[in-house]
């Protein structure tokens, strides 16, 4: 009868005690929630590094759906507006001196993949990654960001995290707007 309280005990005692994994997890990270609101949504953030060789620039937008309504691409094709978002020498451009040319451009999302356009379904995120070639890349100072001009009203702000090997920063813009590097 002993041995049978102190397992009881022990197994309330245990069960009280949070477990690693899950249950903590959903404790202190809870599910999240679908985002239906442009306001309420993260602020669409531009990531901007120096290789070496060149800059690798990478778009993150929570909800593609919001982007398309405000921009007037609701009559467009995913392949037109793919294209147009994976077009970096027109987004994007470098100061003469350094040289620059689009290698690479891939825009991601699985809503760009859907048959049928559902705008009342739960938002997809955005990725656009753009690589550029250097030939001169100690003559990069500047990139001169053109994503306001190209889609008209699709982003009110957008957040700038840019890293190179002599500075890095930081800002919100909500206009097209000159980087310079040193």
């Amino acid at each position: 009868m002993k041995l049978l309280a102190a397992c009881l005990g022990l197994s309330v005692h245990l069960a009280l005690i949070p477990s690693a994994g899950f249950a903590t997890e959903r404790l202190f990270n809870p599910a999240p929630q679908a985002n239906t609101s442009y306001e309420l949504s993260t602020i669409p953030r531009l990531l901007i590094n120096t290789t070496g060789e060149g800059v690798e620039l990478s778009l993150e937008l929570a909800d593609i759906q919001t982007f398309i309504e405000r921009s007037g691409f609701l009559s467009t094709t995913a392949s037109v507006l793919k294209a147009q978002l994976e077009a970096g020498s027109d987004l994007f451009q470098f100061n003469p001196a350094a040289e620059c040319q689009l290698i690479s451009a891939q825009a991601e999302s699985s809503y760009l993949n859907l048959a049928s356009i559902n705008l009342n379904t739960t938002p997809y995120a955005l990725d656009v990654n753009w690589a550029f070639f250097c030939a001169k890349p100690a003559a990069l100072q500047a990139l001169k960001i053109a994503l306001f001009t190209h889609f008209p009203q699709g982003f009110e702000q957008l957040a700038i995290e840019w890293a190179t090997d002599v500075s890095e920063g930081q800002l919100e813009i909500s206009l097209d707007t000159v980087i310079k590097f040193n």
